[in-house]
């Protein structure tokens, strides 16, 4: 590297380093940020200084690019041009995943298949499920192998919706392609069996292998863009629905408000997947925690 290029390489990651502690100390730019957000998206972040650390990391990055110099900047550029809404959600919103992520949840599913279909508010020849935070697609694809790989749903047809806040996302889901690294969490079995194989570079121009979900079970799901805090599209209840990693965005009134419309979305017996972490998160009387951040539908809750 020569001098001029270290120099330009030294004055931006100072710069960064300014506008990260610009930002990280601007109560009232985050304030105005954490509004929007909450507006938006019914996220909820308080002024703590793990979130002013969280959210000057995310946005400054967006800042930069879009040559602004504070939170102000970005909140008055934002409400004057509506179709920057989703690139702001995406960076303020992780979308951290994994194959077979928390695997006890889906051990709990598999457990609880036969009986979940055995039920008789369950649609003849059918299995909804929805998964309400697909990310980029690993959990939708784990829960597909779940079903698939059980006996219970032989004969049955899935109707699988995958939906999430942020379309970049929803479109990597869709699209289904994946580094090998990401799938070291899959059995072999499965691997060969779900996904095809091919030889490509990565984002560094270093060839490495990609595996793609194959045709045949990437037409199983549907994809959809959904805000949870916006009412549920849907004619008919599902038997399964997964929304992990999700309530902690939200404050203690949009969680009750988004588990009475997940108690509307479900079916009698139907069962309820939170994160791990959001164990205590339900308090809707429709709901039985039957395993921690695993719910059941009770048939006696509220319609």
């Amino acid at each position: 590297m020569n001098t001029a290029n270290r120099a330009r390489q030294s004055n931006n990651s100072f710069a960064e380093d300014d506008l990260l502690h610009r930002l990280q100390s601007d109560q009232a730019g985050f304030a105005r940020i954490s509004a929007l957000a909450g507006k938006l998206a019914g996220i909820h972040l308080p002024a703590t200084s793990k979130n002013l650390t969280l959210v000057a990391t995310r946005l400054s990055y967006m800042i930069r690019e879009l040559e602004l110099a504070t939170y102000s900047d970005l909140a008055r550029l934002l409400e004057k041009t509506p179709e920057r809404h989703q690139e702001f959600i995406s960076a303020l919103t992780t979308n951290t995943t994994q194959f077979f992520r928390e695997p006890t949840h889906f051990d709990i599913l598999k457990q609880n298949l036969p009986t979940l279909i055995q039920s008789p508010h369950r649609a003849v020849g059918e299995f909804r499920i929805w998964c309400a935070a697909s990310s980029t697609g690993q959990e939708v694809w784990t829960l597909l192998m779940t079903l698939l790989e059980s006996p219970a749903t032989t004969g049955l047809t899935i109707k699988f919706l995958a939906s999430d806040i942020d379309t970049d996302c929803l479109e990597k889901a869709w699209k289904a392609i994946y580094p090998a690294d990401q799938c070291r969490g899959i059995p072999q079995n499965l691997l060969e069996k779900y996904f095809d194989s091919a030889a490509g570079p990565n984002h560094a121009g270093v060839q490495t292998t990609y595996y793609r979900v194959k045709r045949e079970f990437r037409s199983r799901v549907q994809f959809a863009r959904i805000n949870l805090v916006e009412a549920f599209p849907f004619e008919k209840r599902f038997d399964v629905v997964f929304c992990r990693n999700v309530m902690i965005y939200f404050d203690r009134t949009t969680i009750d408000k988004i588990s009475e419309k997940m108690a509307q979305a479900l079916r009698p017996d139907g069962l309820l997947f939170l994160g791990l972490s959001e164990a205590g998160a339900i308090r809707n009387p429709s709901f039985k925690s039957i395993s921690p951040s695993v719910f059941k539908r009770l048939e006696m809750g509220p319609a």
